[in-house]
């Protein structure tokens, strides 16, 4: 990715669950006889009001250009740790308590893969099945 010197650039810090906001202060193109490689230097805001320059990959995070695209990915991140959640407590539903109702929730929540819809569905003999429908019939 390519950045401004000037440019504010918006760092999602998963290890402390914060976004940060940094501004590119300098570019460095560097040459060398394997190639090409450009680095970026930022002015990080410290917690006693001070900007502190480093590196753009020293900052650790994924780097967004707009708020907008870091909201974006914070809110696809939350929906997949809740699907996991959701997931985990089905399977552990139709473990230990079996039912129709479970088995009913485990088809609405399918998954879809392209043109095919993956179902999985657990039998009355405790038997996990696995089936592959064509979604575009």
């Amino acid at each position: 990715m390519s950045y401004s010197v000037g440019q504010v650039l918006y760092i999602l810090v998963k290890k402390q669950q914060s976004v940060i906001p940094v501004q590119v202060v300098e570019q460095i193109l560097r040459r060398t006889l394997s190639g090409e490689e450009t680095m970026y230097s930022v002015n990080v805001p410290t917690t006693d009001g001070q900007l502190t320059p480093m590196s753009i990959d020293d900052v650790g995070g994924e780097v967004f250009e707009t708020l907008d695209d870091a909201h974006a990915k914070m809110l696809e991140n939350a929906s997949a740790a809740i699907d996991s959640l959701i997931s985990a407590a089905l399977k552990t539903a139709n473990k230990y308590f079996p039912s129709e109702d479970t088995h009913r929730e485990e088809l609405d929540a399918a998954e879809f893969d392209g043109d095919k819809q993956t179902v999985e569905a657990l039998m009355d003999d405790g038997t996990l099945v696995k089936v592959h429908m064509p979604t575009n019939l």
